[in-house]
């Protein structure tokens, strides 16, 4: 909704730091090889708490397709399998089940539930795709309308009273070990910018307030232990910590085709959906992830009829 089919290259933004995480020092700018080419920024060097207990996953090897899908070559920046799949009508979701990884076709009105009606004004960041947290006394609930706007609220736990806590389209809100972090992003007309945000409940109140920059829009983020989230913007797979540790993981382009959840399987191997296609990132052991892309296994060619993506059979 409002995204360019070229999403802007960042480099992953250095960390703001709060008073609360005071014990954490900043982290050095990224390192450059002898070629150039920008390595993974180094994680928060020692404070009391410093760097966040994150083992990276073992080496995943050996993996089939998951049932019904089938392995695929990436879609070329700008060719026309990326365009048709950009027009496809089908958009992938996944959730983490039991000890697997399912997938669905994501519904139109993708939205978690509540126990009372919210009704939808842009002007007032109630409306798009929501995402709701429960929380003592109520829920966190935030809001993606796209270009059109969004925010997090808190209300209560019959809805009648409600409180803006921050502006800014809301993919994500979730709890590590340090607390509850709401993760915004916008890719809209070139520009794409992303933050995590800190939230707390200060008395009869909550509140909240700018934590990390992302360097770029947030898009689809899962929990991956107590103490870390990974994070996909238009430019980087990342993960950040509970202390506030930010390591980039992978480098994808995904935002031409929308992705919008992500999930993450027992052996951590990393599964997005997004329009036609899902892709997963399998961990090499060494704190690298490696990209593979998937096509549902009944229709791994596409072509682009009218304004929708047809499969060839």
């Amino acid at each position: 909704m409002g995204r360019r089919l070229a999403p802007l290259g960042s480099a992953v933004a250095a960390l703001a730091g709060l008073s609360a995480l005071a014990a954490c020092e900043a982290a050095p700018a990224p390192a450059r090889d002898p070629g150039g080419a920008s390595r993974p920024p180094i994680e928060l060097r020692l404070g009391p708490t410093c760097p966040s207990p994150v083992p990276s996953p073992a080496r995943a090897t050996g993996l089939a397709p998951p049932p019904g899908w089938v392995l695929t070559s990436a879609p070329a920046p700008s060719g026309e399998a990326l365009q048709c799949a950009n027009y496809s009508r089908k958009e992938w979701r996944v959730d983490s089940i039991g000890d697997g990884v399912t997938f669905a076709p994501r519904p139109a009105r993708d939205a978690d539930p509540l126990p009372f009606s919210i009704v939808a004004k842009a002007r007032e960041g109630t409306a798009g795709t929501r995402h709701v947290r429960a929380v003592t006394g109520g829920y966190l609930v935030g809001f993606d309308a796209g270009e059109y706007g969004g925010a997090l609220f808190w209300f209560s736990t019959d809805g009648r009273t409600r409180q803006k806590l921050a502006d800014g389209n809301v993919v994500a809100v979730a709890e590590l070990r340090s607390g509850i972090v709401a993760f915004t992003g916008l890719a809209h007309l070139g520009v794409s910018e992303g933050k995590v945000l800190r939230v707390k409940r200060d008395g009869a109140l909550w509140a909240a307030a700018p934590w990390l920059d992302l360097g770029a829009a947030a898009e689809a983020v899962a929990v991956e232990s107590p103490d870390s989230a990974l994070v996909l913007t238009t430019s980087s797979l990342l993960r950040v910590t509970s202390c506030g540790d930010t390591r980039q993981l992978a480098s994808p382009n995904h935002d031409a085709l929308y992705p919008s959840s992500m999930a993450i399987d027992p052996k951590g191997v990393v599964y997005v959906g997004m329009r036609h296609y899902a892709t997963r990132f399998v961990p090499q052991g060494d704190g690298a992830y490696a990209e593979e892309w998937l096509a549902p296994a009944g229709c791994s060619v596409a072509r682009l009829k009218k304004f929708d993506c047809e499969c060839v059979r």
